[in-house]
């Protein structure tokens, strides 16, 4: 059974590489020039971020609040079928319409599958460093903590756990 979850995982691992990722990953230099001050002191520069990533419409204008701790969460009318569900702030403005409007004409492969969920990941990223406490100098940590849930959130989505 080990030997079957290796060689299983090792195939997986080959398929889900994808060559063409450089247009994607262009970005995480200009998010390294946002960054400002020495270790320690470091905070992301607001108005460089917002220039070097302008806001496009692929991202919801409101949930500047989606990251605040005690946010009551959204119970009312998110699914037809199931009426208990509750949605946490955090889900609710998440910048992730590349990966509501895909279909199946123009996604379909793995390599385009993985290319949409990357910009969706990206874009996302983005989103929550200009929304998270843009008045304040936010805490790398939380960065950090608000992305680790809003990929897996992205990854839910992807794997229809949602």
């Amino acid at each position: 059974a080990y030997l079957l979850r290796k060689d299983a995982e090792n195939i997986i691992n080959k398929e889900l590489k994808i060559n063409t990722m450089d247009h994607i990953f262009k970005n995480c230099k200009n998010i390294d020039n946002v960054i400002e001050g020495t270790k320690g002191s470091m905070y992301i520069n607001k108005n460089k971020l917002d220039s070097a990533n302008p806001t496009n419409d692929s991202c919801p204008k409101e949930g500047t609040d989606r990251f605040d701790v005690g946010k009551k969460w959204q119970c009312n009318n998110i699914n037809r079928k199931h009426n208990n569900l509750c949605l946490p702030p955090r889900r609710e403005h998440m910048c992730i319409k590349k990966i509501q409007n895909m279909m199946r004409f123009n996604v379909d492969d793995k390599d385009k599958l993985l290319k949409e969920v990357m910009e969706a990941a990206n874009e996302e990223g983005i989103d929550i460093l200009k929304k998270l406490k843009p008045q304040n100098q936010t805490e790398f940590s939380e960065i950090c903590d608000a992305m680790k849930y809003s990929f897996a959130d992205i990854g839910d989505i992807i794997r229809g756990r949602d």
